[in-house]
């Protein structure tokens, strides 16, 4: 197996020279000391967990299988470069036998370890028996600023300083940190279509929306990296019913994006719009969405508004109503309040 290096009476170096078949001179050489490798190493942003860069606080687990025993272990992310365990807690380790039979067992472990000068590393004492599958669960990470693929490197110790290495790792890809969507500029109006004269529904539109009516909502939204013609923009708000959307620059009439696809959910209609037109990154776009919003909203009086989630996704390879996988996002975290009649 490529996780166990050879024995010490098997690593070594041979040299000879021979001539006519016969050994004229030869000689061993001790090779280099193979530190063997930790088996299945997974590091995941677990499910809730914020997604896009910057995201404040994030759960991550990180899991290998040992081959030595060790006393010490560590975790440094590669790329990207501004990982920050500053703030991030150790919660549990949990030993689990190989196979996968038992649901495991925690174990004693130390206080969590992060140099200032270091952020994007950390470590800690804990015991580990060879041949046994560990899962540590860490609390309070923050991305990285930037998005991209995450790339780590993990060991264990037979030390507790960490000078002597047990098994190691290096440039294992992980999760992706996704690119940031900020929103911004919320209005809410009465969509008054029913109503035949402009001048009186241009008056009327100013008014607050009403619960079960159609509503139109505005926003301002800017992307930290740049959008292509064909891929997707998702919008969702728990709860409300959506119905159409336009994409535009600001004072312009020209949408950048096609006419969307309603995507029936538990909680309300998504929408679902292949973009005609590339989206420039840390340019404001003005998003207009037409909606219908529900008889009731009984979290709203007691402050709970309905989140507003954005994504820009990778073109669907199925049909226009399959979700592609996203590339930034707004996390959800856009939940301005309502001003309803």
């Amino acid at each position: 197996s490529s996780f166990i290096p050879p024995p010490d009476e098997e690593n070594f170096w041979s040299a000879e020279l021979v001539r006519g078949g016969s050994i004229l001179e030869g000689n061993d050489l001790m090779s280099w000391s193979v530190i063997p490798q930790l088996k299945q190493p997974q590091l995941l942003s677990l499910p809730g967990s914020r997604r896009a860069a910057g995201g404040f606080p994030v759960q991550l687990s990180l899991s290998f299988g040992t081959f030595s025993a060790a006393v010490r272990w560590s975790l440094q992310v590669r790329n990207p470069g501004d990982f920050d365990f500053t703030s991030a807690t150790l919660s549990t380790i949990v030993e689990a036998a190989p196979g996968g039979e038992s649901q495991g067992q925690p174990i004693l472990f130390g206080r969590l370890s992060v140099s200032s000068s270091t952020p994007w590393a950390c470590g800690g004492s804990a015991s580990f028996r060879g041949g046994m599958f560990y899962s540590l669960f860490l609390a309070g990470v923050r991305l990285p600023s930037t998005g991209g693929q995450v790339l780590f490197e993990a060991g264990t110790y037979k030390d507790a300083d960490g000078s002597s290495v047990a098994d190691r790792v290096e440039d294992v890809p992980a999760f992706q940190v996704l690119e940031r969507i900020e929103v911004y500029n919320f209005q809410l109006f009465s969509l008054q279509e029913s109503i035949a004269h402009q001048g009186a529904r241009t008056v009327l539109s100013s008014l607050p929306a009403r619960l079960g009516e159609l509503a139109t909502a505005r926003l301002s939204l800017s992307l930290t990296k740049a959008a292509s013609a064909a891929q997707q923009l998702r919008v969702a708000a728990g709860g409300l019913f959506l119905q159409e959307l336009q994409l535009t620059l600001p004072g312009s009439s020209v949408s950048r994006a096609r006419a969307a696809v309603v995507v029936p959910s538990a909680t309300g209609d998504e929408l679902l719009a292949e973009l005609s037109d590339s989206l420039n990154a840390n340019q404001e776009y003005s998003l207009e969405v037409k909606l219908k919003l529900p008889i009731d909203l009984p979290g709203v009086n007691s402050g709970s508004q309905p989140a507003w989630t954005f994504e820009i996704q990778e073109e669907a390879v199925s049909n226009a109503s399959t979700s592609g996988d996203v590339v930034s996002t707004n996390d959800g975290l856009f939940a301005p309040a309502l001003s309803v009649a």
